[in-house]
């Protein structure tokens, strides 16, 4: 996902991406979520905001059965951003879930700004490589880092990255849940999120004193492009912070909260509505 228009210098491919490889809430204003493991249903409604200023929301909707999750998303801009450059961009995920692992099956993206529509098709066959059909394809520029069959392998699509499984042979804390590495490809660049342990939550927050607390380090692999590298938001992910609430029954950990600090400001993904089953909680 590519786009040209960048108000103050930020790149909002920088916005997407880590929302599309991390963002599912949960609500935290209880003790943790018991549900049926065979079925659950989530949806969720996400604002996205950088120093105070309001760039856009998304729609969030999952369904995890029998260990398989299919979701999808719908992001778009508000505000003054969308007189801006006005985008949305829909996706959709279906795939897996093997113990802690992640067996992704395959990745659609439409995107559509004032000048340009793309829709992108990722498939994921087990243990062979990813392939991708892109309409229109994607532009080819001089300094892109070339993507080889190597870099295809063993990877995951960014949304069943969202909701990541219990590595059920440790305690559900953030030393150990928290020590994973995430092998994303999304059509157009392969790139790692690598976690690790913050320690210990000391939050009186209400909405955030059950979750467990990570660092995510985004490390660019190959298709993106080298002079970009260090223009956007995404490559400030060596400090991103992301609360991760644990549904222990049905096995998996929902992103509530990320936080990346930028040059222009701390850039925030934060859920203000989840829906769990029947269930509906507002963050307000």
């Amino acid at each position: 996902m590519r786009i040209k228009n960048k108000p103050n210098g930020i790149n909002s491919k920088a916005i997407v991406k880590p929302l599309l490889g991390l963002c599912l809430s949960s609500f935290l204003m209880l003790p943790p979520v018991y549900v049926n493991a065979a079925s659950l249903n989530v949806n969720v409604n996400y604002k996205l905001s950088i120093a105070g200023f309001k760039l856009g929301s998304v729609g969030l909707a999952a369904r995890l059965k029998n260990k398989n999750y299919a979701i999808s998303i719908r992001a778009f801009t508000t505000g003054a951003l969308d007189k801006i450059m006005r985008f949305t961009i829909e996706t959709r995920a279906r795939g897996r879930y093997v113990g802690p692992r992640i067996n992704s099956t395959e990745y659609i993206t439409a995107y559509s700004n004032k000048k340009l529509k793309r829709h992108v098709v990722v498939k994921y066959p087990d243990r062979t490589r990813a392939s991708v059909n892109a309409k229109p394809a994607y532009p080819k520029f001089k300094d892109t880092v070339p993507l080889h069959a190597k870099h295809l392998r063993n990877v995951v699509d960014p949304l069943g990255a969202m909701l990541l499984p219990f590595n059920k042979q440790y305690k559900i804390d953030s030393k150990n849940q928290c020590k994973r590495s995430q092998a994303i490809f999304d059509g157009v660049t392969r790139y790692t999120l690598q976690m690790s342990s913050v320690g210990s939550n000391h939050s009186n927050d209400k909405m955030l004193k059950h979750a467990i607390i990570c660092k995510i380090k985004y490390l660019p692999i190959a298709g993106h492009r080298k002079s970009q590298v260090d223009k956007t938001i995404i490559d400030n992910f060596s400090s991103a912070t992301v609360w991760l609430y644990p549904v222990e029954k049905a096995g998996v950990l929902l992103p509530l909260k990320i936080e990346i600090p930028t040059q222009f400001g701390t850039f925030k993904i934060l859920s203000n509505t989840l829906t769990i089953g029947s269930k509906k909680v507002s963050f307000k």
